[in-house]
């Protein structure tokens, strides 16, 4: 009899409990959200976040959820947009009403960014740069949130951030153009000078402290010597004359660029382009439809041979022996 009364007991339970589920439908679906873009600080202190419903359709509120780590605490920051932690202590910038504003978070300010470049934020110290180009020269601009202070390098062609918050550039004053190199705060080591126009490009190894750059020895024609250089060593050497490349391949001519190399590697791979600089073009005049082969390759290689960009995939490989001097066809 006891046994009879309990499941009793229990089976009105359950249909009371079910009784009180609500019904999963469509409209449910709709007010269901889950986190979209997360983000945290540099110090780990602060977390933001942004909700989206699962309904693909449905527009989210413009809310950006702002969490304390250590406290739990949480604010609300309604209509802003490109929100991002710099530097690495608690500051958030972000846009609002197409205003940039640098957000104290744990001191509640906040300021207006007055500066129209396009600013970045140099990964894992309190810098923020800019390159602010003017008429005639162009200066590099490094803002320390920390001292509210400037690094300024003026007369600026063209520069690399490096790790360990290093940098190379070269620099042109009074028709010289210049190869430095350095921390971002300075002294800088001068690597190589020569006329302006006589300097081409330069590209740096992966392991950053290796590199090469072009030279030229008429202005008015091309790039004819590719140079190395050893950041650790502050030595660089003349390694190729592009002009004593034996070139025989009548479809493609070689790009005269700064290769990336060590100095203990034998061989370049060489960049090489459709000596006509067309590739077929396989688009529908009328409807600028693209037609590709299934078997063509990556996108990024259809894409480059659509727009004579690139190589295609067909395409020989060559790359030369500075040791022997000679062209290898791969």
């Amino acid at each position: 009899m006891k046994k009879i009364f309990l499941l009793c007991i229990l089976s009105a339970g359950i249909h009371s409990i079910s009784a009180q589920k609500k019904v999963v439908d469509s409209i449910a679906y709709q007010s269901w959200k889950r986190v979209g873009t997360s983000k945290i600080s540099y110090n780990g202190n602060w977390v933001t976040y942004k909700t989206v419903f699962q309904d693909t359709e449905k527009e989210s509120e413009p809310e950006t959820f702002i969490v304390n780590t250590k406290s739990g605490k949480k604010q609300t920051l309604n209509k802003i947009s490109d929100a991002n932690f710099v530097g690495t202590g608690d500051i958030l910038m972000y846009q609002e009403n197409n205003i940039t504003y640098l957000h104290n978070l744990a001191a509640g300010t906040k300021k207006a960014w007055k500066i129209s470049d396009y600013t970045q934020a140099l990964e894992g110290t309190n810098y923020l740069y800019y390159t602010h180009y003017g008429n005639p020269a162009n200066k590099l601009v490094f803002f320390d949130l920390g001292k509210n202070d400037s690094i300024v390098i003026n007369n600026i062609k063209s520069s690399k951030i490096l790790r360990g918050q290093k940098i190379i550039f070269t620099q042109v004053n009074d028709n010289t153009i210049v190869l430095k190199y350095g921390d971002i705060k300075g002294p800088y080591k001068e690597i190589y000078s020569s006329p302006a126009d006589a300097f081409g490009d330069f590209s740096m190894n992966t392991n950053e402290y290796e590199g090469s750059f072009t030279t030229k020895s008429d202005p008015n024609n091309d790039v004819n010597a590719l140079h190395y250089f050893n950041l650790k060593t502050n030595t660089q050497k003349e390694v190729l004359d592009f002009n004593a490349i034996k070139w025989q391949d009548k479809d493609y001519v070689f790009s005269r660029s700064a290769y990336p190399f060590t100095e203990n590697s034998r061989f370049i791979y060489l960049n090489i382009r459709s000596a006509s600089n067309q590739y077929p073009d396989n688009r529908i005049k009328k409807s600028d439809i693209d037609i590709w082969k299934w078997n063509e390759g990556s996108m990024e290689r259809r894409l480059a041979k659509v727009r004579n960009e690139k190589a295609s995939a067909k395409d020989p490989l060559y790359v030369y022996d500075l040791k022997e001097k000679k062209i290898i066809k791969i």
